[in-house]
């Protein structure tokens, strides 16, 4: 065996040891196509939240305590967005583990991939829901967004570790967020769609084989 061929072998070696231990079979159009979901459920809500009428950048609507009766609507449109992105994830999952000849199953990284990244969000999801119940709206953006960033953190511990600098993004976005009152929709929209897409593209920048 020359140095090469050792090389090779001890490059599989710990390329199998690593996918033992981490869930690698996730790529970065995932991340895109998420983000420009988001990004079109966001002018949905704007639509929503301001009657129909035309966009201005001066101008941002708001879910206040006078229009609950867009909350069901609004309610309705981010659980369709989340049972599309999850319906994504799994089908380009699936695509990219044929791909590398290998086969999609519930392994063990997998199982602590989702038991890390559940956790913190539907602690946040079930917050949330609590403070939409008792008409409280203002903080509802920032929260999603730390909660996922939190979540985005945890779970990088299982997959890459890049997701971790991502998650980091998202808490600063929320915290950034809950200072400012008015922006709970534009910070919405960059944390869940713009940070997406760049991640994403960075990905595929950086893992041009994934």
């Amino acid at each position: 065996m020359n140095k090469n061929e050792a090389t090779q072998t001890l490059d599989q070696i710990k390329d199998l040891m690593t996918r033992s231990r981490k869930f690698l079979t996730l790529n970065g159009i995932t991340a895109i196509l998420i983000g420009l979901y988001a990004c079109v459920s966001a002018g949905i809500a704007f639509h929503l939240l301001d009657n129909g009428q035309p966009f201005r950048w001066d101008r941002f609507p708001e879910l206040l305590e006078h229009t609950p009766g867009h909350l069901t609507e609004l309610l309705i449109l981010a659980c369709a967005l989340v049972v599309l992105c999850i319906a994504t994830a799994v089908a380009l999952c699936w695509h990219q583990a044929r791909k590398n000849g290998q086969r999609l199953v519930f392994d063990a990284p997998a199982r602590r991939l989702v038991g890390s990244f559940a956790l913190p969000l539907v602690v946040g999801g079930l917050l949330c829901l609590s403070l939409f119940r008792h008409g409280f709206y203002g903080l509802s953006s920032s929260i999603m967004l730390i909660f996922y960033g939190l979540a985005l953190a945890a779970a990088a511990s299982h997959t890459y570790s890049s997701v971790r600098w991502l998650g980091y993004a998202e808490i600063v976005l929320g915290l950034a967020d809950s200072c400012m009152e008015g922006y709970g929709l534009v910070f919405w929209t960059l944390g869940f769609g713009v940070l997406h897409i760049v991640y994403g593209i960075a990905f595929c920048l950086l893992h041009p084989k994934k």
